[in-house]
């Protein structure tokens, strides 16, 4: 079973116990950060990953990413961590 399988499964049973689940890999995150101010649906999303009691971010490590992407997925992070349960897979060590 893969890290992705797992955290889906984990997502799954949430979603099943009634809490709301937001899943989505970095590169798509970083997308969704960068155009929020100009994208209603980018807006959208980010409400909803806000409102999730499981945010499940996948495949941290596969994406390079520049000051401006670092500092808003820090500002996501510091946003999220006292009101959900984060949930990150990587297949790089930190």
């Amino acid at each position: 079973m893969g890290k992705t399988h797992l955290t889906l499964s984990l997502g799954y049973q949430a979603a099943e116990e009634e809490y709301k689940v937001s899943f989505v890999t970095m590169v798509g995150l970083i997308q969704l950060l960068k155009t929020e101010d100009i994208s209603r649906k980018s807006k959208l999303r980010l409400n909803r990953i806000y409102a999730s009691a499981v945010v499940i971010i996948d495949e941290i490590g596969n994406l390079s990413i520049d000051h401006k992407g670092a500092s808003l997925f820090f500002h996501l992070i510091s946003g999220l961590h006292e009101q959900s349960s984060i949930i990150l897979t990587s297949n790089k060590g930190f």
